[in-house]
């Protein structure tokens, strides 16, 4: 029977990722992701309620291509991943579970930059998005 895990999100990065070098020139990157949801409350007034992921990829060529270049705390990302838990022992031996999204070889990390005015009077104000398809290649 197949089974199903993907997890498809967009937010903001809360600050820059941090990437580390592991044996055999493998990389990983982490990073926490703001998620703002809005609602109404029970006297009709509008609510936000901003919840936080933990974000992680193994994947080089994702990571040097869009999350090496610095400058990305509080970008717009997308992210397509899939949710792994992990069983832990806090320091007083009780036994924790955490839940993060990884990003593997079939996901990806899209970060869209907003570009800045430059000059007074420049109103061409937009966005560049800076994809990465499943192999961490443009898209």
């Amino acid at each position: 029977m197949t089974r199903l895990n993907k997890v498809l999100l967009q937010g903001r990065l809360g600050g820059e990722p941090e990437i580390r070098h592991l044996e055999g020139d493998k990389m990983m990157a982490t990073f926490n992701m703001a998620v703002d949801m809005g609602y109404r409350d029970k006297q009709g007034g509008w609510k936000e309620d901003t919840n936080w992921f933990r974000i992680v990829t193994f994947q080089k060529k994702l990571i040097e291509k869009r999350l090496s270049s610095g400058n990305l705390k509080g970008q717009t990302v997308l992210i397509d991943g899939e949710l792994k838990s992990q069983d832990f022992k806090d320091k007083d031996d009780n036994k924790r579970r955490s839940v993060e999204i990884q990003v593997g070889p079939y996901g990806s990390i899209d970060v869209i930059h907003t570009k800045q005015k430059k000059e007074e009077g420049d109103h061409d104000v937009g966005q560049e998005t800076a994809g990465t398809g499943t192999d961490g290649s443009s898209a």
